[in-house]
């Protein structure tokens, strides 16, 4: 990784501010300066600190829908593919991806996208699993780096790493899985 590469990472010492509502935000956002993008992480339990245990408590539930696998996340309200793309690739191509899984009627849906940094939030455990990945073993460990929606600038979006429990900025020509979801 270059020197200029933003790490943020999870912490409990704030609240969750929606927890209580049971949703997040579902639309994109571009965040032009990393004091702005660390006020909005700030706000749903980001901070620069090293990882803590989490406030949120997922409720997850998995199920097979028409042959496909997909997690119910009921404390979030989101429902997430198990697993994700089978293979690295760039954002645009991560967006074209879904189109075509949206097309496809994954697991009887038609409204899958790229998750929020919210929403990826959501999915961070406080301890690695054994294989060293910080995500809830229900979930497909393949998908080990994965885009998200919200851009840092013009060129570059963020990626979350669950070895590490990071979510970094990448240019948007870089290669990282995709692991969908959709509200319920």
């Amino acid at each position: 990784m270059n020197k200029k590469t933003k790490f943020l990472y999870w912490s409990d010492k704030q609240k969750i501010s929606h927890v209580s509502q049971g949703l997040f935000r579902s639309s994109y956002k571009t965040i032009n300066s990393f004091k702005g993008v660390s006020l909005l992480f700030q706000k749903v339990g980001f901070s620069k600190n090293p990882r803590n245990p989490k406030d949120f408590k997922n409720k997850y539930k998995a199920k097979t829908i028409k042959g496909d696998t997909i997690v119910i996340d009921e404390a979030s309200g989101l429902m997430w593919y198990q697993g994700g793309s089978s293979r690295f690739m760039s954002y645009f191509d991560a967006k074209e991806w879904i189109i075509e899984q949206n097309n496809k009627g994954f697991a009887g849906y038609y409204d899958w996208r790229l998750p929020t940094a919210e929403e990826v939030i959501s999915l961070l455990e406080s301890n690695k699993t054994s294989n060293g990945m910080y995500i809830d073993p229900i979930f497909s460990q393949q998908q080990s780096w994965f885009w998200t929606g919200d851009k840092f600038n013009s060129n570059r979006a963020f990626v979350v790493r669950l070895p590490g429990a990071l979510l970094v900025d990448s240019l948007l020509v870089n290669f990282s899985y995709v692991r969908p979801v959709r509200s319920l």
